[in-house]
């Protein structure tokens, strides 16, 4: 994807964020495909996004809550914070992770590294 971006680098410079991989799409396969483009866009975002809810709500159910509150209902909390969310569109979104992913990346690398650590001394042993 890189390289294609690259090679098309001069057709997408006034392209906003959110529109580069149709817009890179739609240039290496034809305007023809745009919409069949679309379409598989769209079923990649739900299906990530049915898959990625349902997960969490998993997670959340069954490690935080130990079962404690109706999986129905936390799967509503999160379909409608996921809801809300999406309402803020692609660039505020970004802007938001950048600052979280900002700050909590540099503890999740130590984390890593303290946990790969931590299996190799106990192993070693």
């Amino acid at each position: 994807m890189t390289l294609v971006g690259a090679k098309y680098a001069s057709l997408l410079q006034a392209t906003p964020d959110s529109e580069l991989f149709a817009k890179i799409a739609g240039i290496a396969m034809g305007n023809a495909a745009s919409w069949f483009i679309a379409i598989v866009i769209a079923a990649c975002c739900l299906a990530t996004n049915i898959l990625l809810t349902s997960v969490f709500t998993d997670y959340v159910h069954n490690d935080i809550l130990k079962g404690k509150f109706n999986r129905n209902a936390i799967l509503l909390i999160v379909g409608i914070t996921t809801y809300v969310v999406s309402l803020l569109g692609f660039s505020e979104i970004c802007s938001i992770m950048a600052i979280v992913l900002e700050k909590i990346y540099p503890a999740i690398i130590i984390l890593v590294i303290a946990r790969i650590t931590y299996y190799y001394a106990k192993r070693s042993n």
